[in-house]
Protein backbone atom coordinates (compact mmCIF):
# COMPACT_ATOMS: atom_id res chain seq x y z
CA UNK A 1 0.00 0.00 0.00
CA UNK A 2 2.94 2.41 0.64
CA UNK A 3 4.55 1.59 -2.59
CA UNK A 4 1.73 2.38 -4.55
CA UNK A 5 0.96 5.96 -2.25
CA UNK A 6 4.64 6.62 -3.34
CA UNK A 7 4.47 5.97 -7.19
CA UNK A 8 1.13 8.21 -7.30
CA UNK A 9 2.88 10.54 -4.98
CA UNK A 10 5.68 10.42 -7.83
CA UNK A 11 3.34 10.63 -10.89
CA UNK A 12 1.82 13.63 -9.56
CA UNK A 13 5.24 15.16 -9.26
CA UNK A 14 6.18 14.65 -12.55
CA UNK A 15 3.44 16.16 -14.14
CA UNK A 16 3.33 18.59 -11.47
CA UNK A 17 6.93 19.68 -12.94
CA UNK A 18 5.77 19.11 -16.51
CA UNK A 19 3.07 21.45 -16.44
CA UNK A 20 5.40 23.97 -14.31
CA UNK A 21 8.31 23.95 -17.38
CA UNK A 22 5.71 23.96 -19.88
CA UNK A 23 4.28 27.31 -18.31
CA UNK A 24 7.75 29.17 -17.89
CA UNK A 25 8.50 27.85 -21.64
CA UNK A 26 5.89 30.06 -22.89
CA UNK A 27 5.95 32.72 -20.99
CA UNK A 28 9.91 33.02 -21.03
CA UNK A 29 10.32 36.15 -23.21
CA UNK A 30 13.56 33.86 -24.87
CA UNK A 31 10.84 31.74 -26.22
CA UNK A 32 10.38 34.29 -29.31
CA UNK A 33 14.02 34.72 -29.14
CA UNK A 34 14.45 30.67 -30.07
CA UNK A 35 11.65 31.40 -32.68
CA UNK A 36 13.76 34.10 -34.15
CA UNK A 37 17.20 32.15 -33.92
CA UNK A 38 15.28 29.01 -35.52
CA UNK A 39 13.99 31.28 -38.38
CA UNK A 40 16.26 33.79 -39.52
CA UNK A 41 18.62 30.93 -41.39
CA UNK A 42 15.11 30.96 -43.55
CA UNK A 43 14.93 34.54 -44.28
CA UNK A 44 18.91 35.11 -44.63
CA UNK A 45 18.44 32.55 -47.77
CA UNK A 46 15.63 33.95 -48.91
CA UNK A 47 16.77 37.13 -48.96
CA UNK A 48 19.94 36.09 -50.44
CA UNK A 49 18.03 34.46 -53.13
CA UNK A 50 15.72 37.49 -53.66
CA UNK A 51 19.04 39.73 -54.72
CA UNK A 52 20.19 37.49 -57.12
CA UNK A 53 16.76 37.70 -58.64
CA UNK A 54 16.70 41.45 -58.81
CA UNK A 55 20.49 41.21 -59.87
CA UNK A 56 19.54 38.97 -62.93
CA UNK A 57 16.71 41.25 -64.32
CA UNK A 58 18.84 43.92 -63.71
CA UNK A 59 21.76 42.09 -65.96
CA UNK A 60 18.89 41.18 -68.75
CA UNK A 61 17.69 44.24 -68.15
CA UNK A 62 21.37 46.01 -69.34
CA UNK A 63 21.72 43.64 -71.85
CA UNK A 64 18.53 44.28 -73.24
CA UNK A 65 18.98 48.07 -73.70
CA UNK A 66 22.81 47.07 -75.30
CA UNK A 67 21.24 45.40 -77.72
CA UNK A 68 17.97 47.78 -78.77
CA UNK A 69 20.98 50.65 -78.78
CA UNK A 70 23.39 48.63 -81.26
CA UNK A 71 19.83 48.12 -83.36
CA UNK A 72 18.96 51.18 -83.62
CA UNK A 73 22.96 52.30 -84.25
CA UNK A 74 22.95 49.80 -87.14
CA UNK A 75 19.44 51.11 -88.70
CA UNK A 76 20.84 54.41 -88.68
CA UNK A 77 23.72 53.83 -90.46
CA UNK A 78 21.76 51.37 -92.98
CA UNK A 79 19.81 54.02 -93.31
CA UNK A 80 22.34 56.62 -93.83
CA UNK A 81 23.51 54.64 -96.91
CA UNK A 82 20.48 54.24 -98.72
CA UNK A 83 19.74 57.62 -98.33
CA UNK A 84 22.92 58.27 -100.01
CA UNK A 85 22.84 55.89 -102.22
CA UNK A 86 19.73 57.45 -103.19
CA UNK A 87 21.23 60.62 -104.12
CA UNK A 88 24.17 59.57 -105.85
CA UNK A 89 23.66 59.46 -109.15
CA UNK A 90 22.55 62.87 -109.16
CA UNK A 91 25.56 64.78 -107.66
CA UNK A 92 29.17 64.25 -107.33
CA UNK A 93 29.32 60.73 -105.66
CA UNK A 94 30.54 60.03 -102.16
CA UNK A 95 34.13 59.04 -101.90
CA UNK A 96 34.59 57.90 -98.71
CA UNK A 97 32.74 56.99 -95.36
CA UNK A 98 33.74 58.11 -92.18
CA UNK A 99 32.23 58.35 -88.54
CA UNK A 100 32.08 61.19 -86.56
CA UNK A 101 33.85 60.43 -82.86
CA UNK A 102 34.01 64.11 -81.44
CA UNK A 103 32.41 67.35 -81.74
CA UNK A 104 33.57 70.35 -80.50
CA UNK A 105 31.51 73.55 -80.63
CA UNK A 106 32.33 76.94 -78.55
CA UNK A 107 31.84 80.66 -78.95
CA UNK A 108 34.59 80.65 -81.61
CA UNK A 109 34.43 77.72 -83.20
CA UNK A 110 32.02 74.96 -84.84
CA UNK A 111 34.13 71.71 -85.58
CA UNK A 112 34.09 67.81 -85.27
CA UNK A 113 36.86 65.12 -85.71
CA UNK A 114 36.27 61.99 -87.99
CA UNK A 115 37.70 58.70 -87.96
CA UNK A 116 39.73 58.86 -91.62
CA UNK A 117 42.86 60.81 -92.57
CA UNK A 118 45.53 61.10 -94.90
CA UNK A 119 45.94 57.22 -94.83
CA UNK A 120 42.66 57.16 -96.59
CA UNK A 121 42.97 59.42 -98.71
CA UNK A 122 41.50 62.82 -97.42
CA UNK A 123 43.21 66.34 -97.41
CA UNK A 124 42.15 69.80 -96.42
CA UNK A 125 39.43 71.46 -98.56
CA UNK A 126 37.46 68.35 -99.34
CA UNK A 127 33.76 68.78 -99.03
CA UNK A 128 31.99 66.96 -96.06
CA UNK A 129 27.99 65.66 -96.04
CA UNK A 130 25.71 64.07 -94.57
CA UNK A 131 23.16 61.64 -95.89
CA UNK A 132 20.69 63.27 -97.99
CA UNK A 133 23.44 65.48 -99.45
CA UNK A 134 23.30 67.93 -96.65
CA UNK A 135 26.32 69.76 -96.64
CA UNK A 136 28.16 69.56 -93.14
CA UNK A 137 31.28 71.36 -94.04
CA UNK A 138 34.46 71.00 -95.14
CA UNK A 139 38.26 68.85 -94.15
CA UNK A 140 39.99 71.67 -92.23
CA UNK A 141 43.14 69.76 -91.50
CA UNK A 142 44.02 65.80 -91.96
CA UNK A 143 45.80 64.25 -89.59
CA UNK A 144 47.18 60.32 -90.20
CA UNK A 145 44.45 58.76 -89.34
CA UNK A 146 41.37 61.10 -88.26
CA UNK A 147 40.61 64.73 -89.88
CA UNK A 148 38.85 67.59 -88.47
CA UNK A 149 35.85 69.39 -89.81
CA UNK A 150 34.96 72.72 -90.12
CA UNK A 151 31.22 72.80 -90.01
CA UNK A 152 28.85 75.10 -91.75
CA UNK A 153 27.94 77.35 -88.69
CA UNK A 154 31.39 77.85 -88.34
CA UNK A 155 32.16 81.63 -88.87
CA UNK A 156 35.32 81.01 -90.99
CA UNK A 157 32.97 79.21 -93.36
CA UNK A 158 31.44 81.30 -96.49
CA UNK A 159 29.61 79.79 -98.80
CA UNK A 160 28.11 80.70 -102.24
CA UNK A 161 24.37 79.99 -101.65
CA UNK A 162 20.92 79.62 -103.30
CA UNK A 163 17.14 80.22 -102.40
CA UNK A 164 16.41 76.36 -103.43
CA UNK A 165 13.54 76.86 -106.74
CA UNK A 166 14.70 80.66 -106.84
CA UNK A 167 17.35 82.77 -108.69
CA UNK A 168 18.69 84.66 -105.76
CA UNK A 169 22.21 84.07 -105.18
CA UNK A 170 23.44 84.85 -101.40
CA UNK A 171 26.36 84.23 -98.80
CA UNK A 172 26.01 81.83 -96.37
CA UNK A 173 28.29 82.50 -93.26
CA UNK A 174 28.63 80.43 -90.26
CA UNK A 175 27.16 82.00 -87.07
CA UNK A 176 27.36 79.37 -84.29
CA UNK A 177 24.60 77.45 -82.55
CA UNK A 178 23.45 75.42 -85.76
CA UNK A 179 22.68 78.43 -87.41
CA UNK A 180 23.85 80.78 -90.87
CA UNK A 181 23.81 84.69 -91.34
CA UNK A 182 22.18 84.56 -95.47
CA UNK A 183 23.90 87.43 -96.55
CA UNK A 184 23.57 89.84 -99.48
CA UNK A 185 19.78 89.13 -100.18
CA UNK A 186 17.94 92.50 -101.68
CA UNK A 187 15.28 93.99 -99.73
CA UNK A 188 13.23 93.77 -103.19
CA UNK A 189 13.90 90.41 -103.41
CA UNK A 190 11.06 88.07 -101.71
CA UNK A 191 12.46 85.66 -99.49
CA UNK A 192 9.59 82.74 -97.09
CA UNK A 193 10.59 81.65 -93.63
CA UNK A 194 10.74 78.12 -95.02
CA UNK A 195 12.60 78.47 -97.77
CA UNK A 196 15.71 75.71 -98.32
CA UNK A 197 18.57 77.53 -98.92
CA UNK A 198 21.07 75.45 -100.85
CA UNK A 199 24.97 75.90 -102.39
CA UNK A 200 25.39 77.35 -105.62
CA UNK A 201 27.69 75.74 -107.10
CA UNK A 202 29.68 78.66 -107.98
CA UNK A 203 32.16 77.75 -105.19
CA UNK A 204 34.25 74.50 -104.34
CA UNK A 205 30.84 72.97 -103.10
CA UNK A 206 29.20 71.10 -105.86
CA UNK A 207 25.70 72.64 -106.27
CA UNK A 208 22.40 71.63 -104.84
CA UNK A 209 23.58 70.65 -101.57
CA UNK A 210 20.98 71.22 -98.73
CA UNK A 211 22.59 74.51 -95.91
CA UNK A 212 19.72 74.76 -94.18
CA UNK A 213 16.17 76.43 -93.78
CA UNK A 214 15.47 80.29 -93.29
CA UNK A 215 14.15 80.87 -90.14
CA UNK A 216 14.18 84.60 -89.80
CA UNK A 217 13.86 87.57 -92.25
CA UNK A 218 14.01 91.06 -91.51
CA UNK A 219 14.25 94.31 -93.48
CA UNK A 220 17.14 95.53 -91.16
CA UNK A 221 18.32 98.83 -90.26
CA UNK A 222 20.03 101.00 -92.69
CA UNK A 223 21.04 98.49 -94.77
CA UNK A 224 20.89 97.01 -98.54
CA UNK A 225 20.07 93.83 -97.37
CA UNK A 226 17.61 92.33 -95.66
CA UNK A 227 18.31 90.38 -92.43
CA UNK A 228 18.04 86.62 -93.31
CA UNK A 229 18.74 84.01 -90.46
CA UNK A 230 19.00 80.05 -91.80
CA UNK A 231 18.86 76.88 -89.22
CA UNK A 232 21.05 74.31 -90.84
CA UNK A 233 20.00 71.12 -91.52
CA UNK A 234 23.16 68.89 -90.50
CA UNK A 235 22.43 67.27 -87.05
CA UNK A 236 25.26 65.35 -85.53
CA UNK A 237 22.94 63.43 -83.58
CA UNK A 238 20.35 62.16 -86.49
CA UNK A 239 23.73 59.75 -88.29
CA UNK A 240 27.07 59.67 -86.95
CA UNK A 241 28.24 58.62 -90.59
CA UNK A 242 29.62 61.26 -92.77
CA UNK A 243 30.96 61.29 -96.55
CA UNK A 244 33.83 63.13 -97.95
CA UNK A 245 33.79 64.27 -101.54
CA UNK A 246 37.11 65.44 -103.56
CA UNK A 247 36.62 69.40 -104.39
Amino acid sequence: MERKRSLYLKIVIVVAVIIALNSVFLSNPLQGFFYRIAARPVSFFESKLQSKRIAKLEQERNELIGKIVTTEALERENEALRRQLRVEGRTQPARIAAKIFSLQRTPLVSTLMIDRGKADGLASGMVVVAPGNILVGTIGEAFEHSSRVILADDPRRIISARVLGTSILAESKGALRNEAAINLIAHTETLEVGATIVTSGLDVFPEGLAIGTVAHVDRGENTLFKDVRASLLFDPAQSSILFIFSP
